[in-house]
């Protein structure tokens, strides 16, 4: 799930949108894809922006991205479900790519597909730091040791990554 502009590699990525993807306007308000909901692609910001969701109908806005921002990658990447809800914050002009026309792609640009998995890996751990700023087990572990707790090592994540 990329939710930031992309940079130096968008022209790149543009040109896997280029003839294939479809542009659709959206009103404020209008969800772009739904949590939980089969993954069909991965959708480009061009005008507006648009906040994702986390939670059963909606709940925690997890961030808002604006044009030039992709969503929906790491899903479309890894075929899973959606893990968050994108919902337009105003109106918006959003070029959406088919997973199948996207991988294919890809295929034939291999440095853009490195370039993706750092941007991939480089989110993850961003939502690693967030985690833990907002008190999740990794901190109480630091809290713990800090206090000489008996059990903070038995506190931490087995298996983070899920």
């Amino acid at each position: 799930m990329l939710h930031r502009n992309l940079g130096t590699i968008q022209p790149e990525l543009l040109r896997a949108f280029e003839g294939t993807a479809q542009v659709r306007h959206y009103g404020p308000g209008t969800a772009v894809y739904r949590r939980g909901r089969p993954v069909r692609g991965v959708f480009l910001i061009q005008k507006g922006r648009a906040r994702l969701l986390l939670g059963k109908g909606g709940g925690l806005a997890l961030h808002v991205a604006g044009a030039g921002s992709v969503l929906g990658l790491g899903e479309t990447m890894s075929g899973c479900p959606y893990d968050a809800t994108a919902e337009t914050v105003e109106p918006c002009d959003i070029a959406f790519l088919r997973r199948e026309d996207f991988l294919a792609y890809l295929r034939q640009n291999c440095s853009l597909c490195l370039q993706l998995v750092q941007l991939l890996s480089d989110d993850l751990h961003q939502l690693y730091e967030q985690y833990r700023t907002i008190g999740g087990p990794a901190t109480r572990t630091r809290k713990s040791r800090a206090n000489g707790s008996a059990h903070a090592k038995t506190s931490a994540p087995r298996n983070p990554v899920a």
